[in-house]
């Protein structure tokens, strides 16, 4: 049985989860381990490879540091010695998987490393729409190509590819991570409220996924959901009107406390037993799509933005995807300039309107109503691309924006 500093717990994670057990050392007598730890990741499979390469079963191509272990020796991390922990704390909290020459790649410091390329949006949002397509290498040899920078740049970005993992590959990464390290427990995403009062439904569906893959591998789990409603959101979110990601110290320290005694201390020896892992209950939808749509209509002529966040919640559990629910909650926050700016510049928003006619058109008709002439009139043509002669009212729509548009201009 080990006390104090000879137990010694791992990180994988982002911020979420380094700083509460940072933190929580002194006050609970573990040891936080960060060798060969070379950065923050969220995905199963960047989590899956931060254990290789902590363990001491990775190289990672020096060309490729940038995008991986930003602000890291690359010579140092790769010469550390591997050192084992008693237990490894990995939080899951994306599904987006991108990856180059097979390796899985961090999206923010893939951003920081290619800032002159991302920061035009219009060159950002087709860029991504081609690595879903396979036509990235001609993309960025049309559109980044023309300096002898852009052409390194090129080494990498021609090559990254992206998609969504389904729920068999969060279960197989969790259950990959089990077999590569000693101890492993799983923290969730945390299932925050937007300003429209509704949670974000591709988080809500990543939060119950995890927690069901986590469940079947026979892994703990916790989702800091519950704590942040008995904390209050107001008092454990630190960014409410972005990305809803970050936490107060206050609830750190709760995230610290909770780590700790559900994970930590009875792995010590020095607190209550582990809690059986139980499977959770999948319920069967109750609901049909049709009735759904029918009570989303219904809430959103009724501008309840209410009612809109309880079918929003309904619809996710039942695995129902309805776009209406974001058009009708778009009609009604029109004149919120702040709203709509969010809408069309959240990296997360754009990066999942790529393949949506129906979020396509709620973003037109955002920067329509509050001016956004160039963002407007990308989606306008990207609308008619999209809608074609199948359906006919969203081309006339956004041909009818684009006329408002030139005469305006």
């Amino acid at each position: 049985m080990k006390r104090t500093k000879d137990f010694k717990v791992s990180a994988i994670g982002s911020c979420r989860i380094t700083t509460p057990l940072r933190d929580g050392q002194d006050q609970f007598g573990y040891e936080l381990n960060t060798a060969r730890c070379y950065g923050y990741c969220h995905s199963p499979a960047e989590a899956v490879q931060m254990a290789r390469f902590m363990q001491g079963d990775l190289v990672i191509p020096e060309y490729l540091w940038p995008v991986l272990g930003r602000g890291r020796d690359y010579t140092e991390m790769h010469q550390q010695s591997s050192v084992d922990s008693d237990l490894y704390v990995i939080e899951i909290s994306s599904a987006k998987q991108i990856t180059a020459h097979g390796f899985s790649l961090q999206l923010n410091y893939l951003h920081a490393a290619y800032r002159d390329f991302f920061s035009d949006a219009h060159r950002a949002y087709a860029y991504w729409a081609a690595t879903r397509d396979g036509s990235q290498a001609q993309f960025v040899k049309e559109n980044w190509s023309s300096t002898p920078s852009q052409m390194e740049d090129a080494e990498v970005l021609a090559h990254i590819s992206r998609k969504d993992n389904t729920y068999s590959e969060i279960t197989a990464g969790i259950a990959a991570l089990r077999e590569t390290l000693p101890d492993i427990a799983v923290v969730t995403h945390i299932d925050a409220v937007t300003g429209a009062g509704t949670t974000i439904a591709s988080r809500s569906k990543l939060i119950g996924k995890v927690k069901d893959a986590a469940a079947e591998v026979g892994v703990q789990v916790i989702d800091p959901t519950d704590a942040m409603h008995l904390c209050g959101q107001s008092h454990a979110i630190s960014d409410e009107s972005t990305g809803l990601a970050h936490y107060t110290p206050k609830f750190s320290q709760t995230m610290t406390d909770d780590v700790a005694t559900q994970f930590i201390l009875p792995r010590m020896g020095v607190g209550p037993a582990l809690k059986p892992i139980v499977p959770r209950k999948k319920e069967v939808p109750k609901v049909k799509r049709s009735d759904l749509l029918r009570a989303v209509r219904k809430a959103g002529s009724e501008n309840d933005l209410e009612e809109l966040a309880r079918l929003e919640t309904l619809a996710a559990d039942a695995g129902y995807s309805i776009p209406d629910i974001a058009l009708w909650r778009s009609r009604i926050h029109f004149a919120d300039k702040n709203y709509t700016l969010a809408l069309i510049e959240g990296a997360d928003a754009a990066s999942e309107l790529i393949e949506n006619l129906g979020l396509h058109v709620l973003v037109m008709r955002s920067a329509v109503a509050i001016s956004e002439v160039e963002v407007a009139d990308f989606y306008a043509k990207k609308v008619i691309r999209l809608a074609g002669p199948e359906k006919p009212r969203f081309v006339k729509e956004a041909q009818a924006a684009l006329d408002r548009l030139q005469k305006a201009s």
